[in-house]
């Protein structure tokens, strides 16, 4: 009650908490400025930094035991104590996230240096194989293409069926500085034999493709893809390639808001930035207005000669939208996370984007 009943003190919290505002912000714009902090940065040190309660509250109550305070300097500073830590951990919460980790921003994983792909039918996964193969080639990366007999009902009669299959990659792709090891696998299900070769070749990304018959979600929750996305330890891409990829003009990567936590966003970019290389062709990043600083922020210190532009994504995003697009752009939707993350955050927007978009898309799944 004293803080009302008594002007005086607040008058003089008032000031308090000026100058400990004012200081600890002027500080901290020099520490940015010497060591060339992005925004993020600099306000996620001065949130750390303003708080007072620490060393301030026992300094006080012995200030006022000795009479060096009296008990008007003490309550304001009580209230200063109050509001700066209040307000430290609004401001931590909305700047800490767009920070880059070390690990991320140093030592960047070579996503595609060793390709997974499963295959099937060679020649209805013509694209697929050849996407794996401009990806490596650009990443000087190696494509391992694996055919998987299940051991309950193929046995060794239909696992020579499969090492045949594997023989006819290399004819349908006709390129004979593909950089393509082919691996038969036999195993209980399809399933088990792509993971058990992820493991053991030490692969670097599952490239995989998606008929888009059946919804993603179908997939997802209960056949081969489910069984992959969720079992892998490495990046998952999931493919619908019903054009060539020489026809395509552009990637373009879509984040709605929440899609993909800020600590992943730039790992994502890099990946897109490898298929337009892959490609020849420009990055298009349209992104909700929540990733348009941390992308300010992560474009200044990426290397890279690839063209990239920046888009702000339409409020309330509808795929339906996509029908406007160019049958040329090839879509990218990121996934993140576990199982409950991805369907929360990323729901039915795949198959909604795969009804009304008849070009090239990929689902690009990190598990953390």
């Amino acid at each position: 009650m004293s803080f009302l009943e008594d002007r005086q003190t607040i008058i003089v919290a008032l000031g308090v908490t000026v100058v400990a505002y004012v200081s600890k912000f002027i500080a901290s714009w020099l520490t940015a400025r010497i060591f060339k902090y992005t925004k993020n940065e600099f306000w996620t040190v001065f949130g750390l930094s303003h708080a007072q309660a620490a060393v301030t509250i026992p300094t006080l109550i012995i200030g006022l035991d000795t009479g060096l305070f009296d008990s008007t300097l003490f309550n304001a500073a009580i209230l200063m104590i109050l509001l700066t830590s209040i307000t430290s951990p609004l401001i931590v919460q909305r700047f800490a996230p767009g920070l880059q980790t070390g690990t991320s921003d140093e030592e960047p994983s070579p996503l595609f240096s060793r390709i997974l792909v499963p295959i099937i039918d060679p020649k209805a996964q013509e694209q697929l194989v050849s996407l794996a193969v401009l990806l490596a080639k650009v990443n000087d990366g190696k494509v391992l293409a694996v055919s998987v007999a299940q051991a309950q009902r193929e046995q060794e009669k239909h696992f020579a069926l499969h090492r045949d299959l594997l023989g006819r990659v290399h004819e349908v792709m006709q390129d004979p500085h593909a950089d393509i090891e082919l691996i038969p696998r036999l195993a209980a299900t399809h399933a088990q034999g792509i993971l058990f070769t992820e493991h053991e070749r030490d692969a670097s990304i599952i490239l995989i493709g998606w008929r888009g018959k059946r919804t993603l979600r179908e997939s997802l929750f209960g056949s081969v893809l489910d069984e992959v996305i969720w079992g892998s330890d490495t990046p998952v891409m999931v493919a619908k390639l019903p054009i060539p990829l020489n026809g395509t003009q552009r990637v373009v990567l879509i984040l709605p808001p929440k899609i993909l936590p800020h600590i992943a966003l730039r790992r994502m970019i890099e990946a897109n930035l490898s298929l337009a290389k892959a490609l020849n062709v420009s990055l298009v990043v349209r992104a909700d207005s929540s990733y348009l600083q941390a992308m300010d922020d992560m474009l200044r210190v990426i290397k890279t000669d690839a063209p990239i532009k920046v888009e702000t994504l339409e409020p309330q995003f509808k795929p339906a939208r996509l029908e406007l697009e160019s049958i040329s752009s090839f879509i990218v939707v990121p996934g993140f996370g576990s199982r409950k993350r991805v369907a929360d955050t990323l729901g039915n927007l795949p198959e909604q984007l795969a009804s009304v978009f008849d070009g090239n898309l990929a689902i690009l799944h990190f598990d953390e």
